[in-house]
């Protein structure tokens, strides 16, 4: 018979005792308080064995009975990961918590609010446009600008599909502050939408009802000249992006690969490559020369240690042949980065650096 074999990891909190249960959050629990997850009380402070399926990657987080734990901005805390790689103890220090923590507003800065139809998409689609405060106070100054698909995620925990945001419009503001201003564009897509406007090619994930080729025209084609006419921006291509991650960071490799003469850079972050069964690959071409690639990966997505280095590959494997093809390609692995919002905020600076040159 066949034995899976486990490790035990050890967990104790950097907290003082508390006047209810504390719990350890995760899908084994269904992210739900549970008894079997209970941390005990003891001389130590609070601790918890628990074993997990060695090579498993386990997301998750502390809460006292219903009361979510914060950070240190006194918002829902961004998710801890544990890798059952060996038998360990870990500590976590625990801020505190706060009860009905729903998705907060964390808009910063001068965002606005608009609606464009779409021909190539046949619908009106939300944008949310941020200026940095030079826009208003350089009248004849013209910015470089980032297109940002997912923009429902990009400014607003309270907007956002999971309760985290990329902090862009905070990012953004701090470059600002430091002399680097930039337009950030995001881009609203629904739910519904997002498999058929991400994937620019037949898939089992859409029913094969691919609008990715679409959906990237209307941002070429509708979007950027609107833009253009209504903010002053630059038209330049080199100071022309176009970012996304996951599913984005695939619909951003084909941006690059059906529109270089629009978008000087691509941010592909932590992309889906497995989609099309790899075909991303295969579709990788010469015509990539002169678009300024920044690749990214977490080094903890996934579920187990085993797809999360694979995953690792990909990334590199895909930097490299668009190395080949004559483009320019920074390539940045998350440490301890999940395939979540906190992680691509954490990463995202970096892609600024790099589309800006600094």
């Amino acid at each position: 018979m066949f034995t899976p074999e486990t490790v035990t990891i050890q967990i104790q909190l950097d907290l003082a005792k508390q006047h209810e249960e504390v719990y350890l959050l995760s899908a084994l629990s269904q992210w739900k308080p549970e008894s079997k997850f209970a941390f005990q009380w003891t001389p130590q402070g609070y601790v918890l064995a628990l074993e997990l399926l060695q090579g498993n990657l386990l997301e998750c987080r502390i809460s006292r009975g219903e009361h979510e734990e914060v950070g240190h901005e006194g918002l829902k805390r961004n998710p801890r990961i544990l890798a059952a790689d060996r038998n360990q103890q870990v500590s976590f220090e625990v801020l505190g918590f706060r009860e009905n923590l729903l998705p907060e507003v964390t808009r910063t800065g001068h965002i606005e609010e608009h609606l464009l139809y779409s021909p190539e998409l046949q619908e009106e689609v939300k944008l949310l446009v941020y200026l940095p405060p030079q826009y208003f106070s350089q009248p004849e100054a013209v910015f470089p600008v980032v297109y940002m698909h997912d923009g429902h995620n990009v400014f607003d925990r309270s907007t956002s599909s999971y309760g985290f945001d990329w902090q862009a419009d905070e990012t953004a503001e701090e470059f600002a502050a430091a002399g680097h201003p930039v337009v950030l564009v995001g881009i609203w897509t629904l739910e519904d939408k997002r498999m058929a406007y991400y994937v620019p090619f037949p898939s089992r994930l859409h029913g094969h009802q691919a609008q990715g080729l679409d959906y990237l025209s209307f941002i070429a084609d509708t979007l950027k000249p609107w833009i253009d006419r209504h903010f002053r921006v630059s038209q330049d291509l080199h100071h022309t992006a176009i970012c996304g991650s996951s599913l984005g960071g695939i619909i951003s490799l084909y941006a690059a690969l059906n529109h270089p003469e629009v978008f000087g850079v691509a941010g592909i972050m932590s992309p889906a490559l497995w989609v099309g069964e790899y075909r991303s690959f295969d579709d990788v071409k010469p015509v990539l020369a002169g678009v300024r690639c920044f690749v990214d990966m977490g080094d903890r997505e996934g579920t187990t240690l085993e797809e999360a280095a694979h995953l690792v590959r990909q990334a590199k494997q895909i930097a490299l042949l668009i190395s080949q093809q004559g483009s320019e390609v920074e390539l940045l692995i998350g440490k301890d980065h999940l395939h979540h919002e906190s992680a691509w905020a954490e990463r995202f600076p970096q892609f600024l650096k790099f589309f800006l040159r600094l």
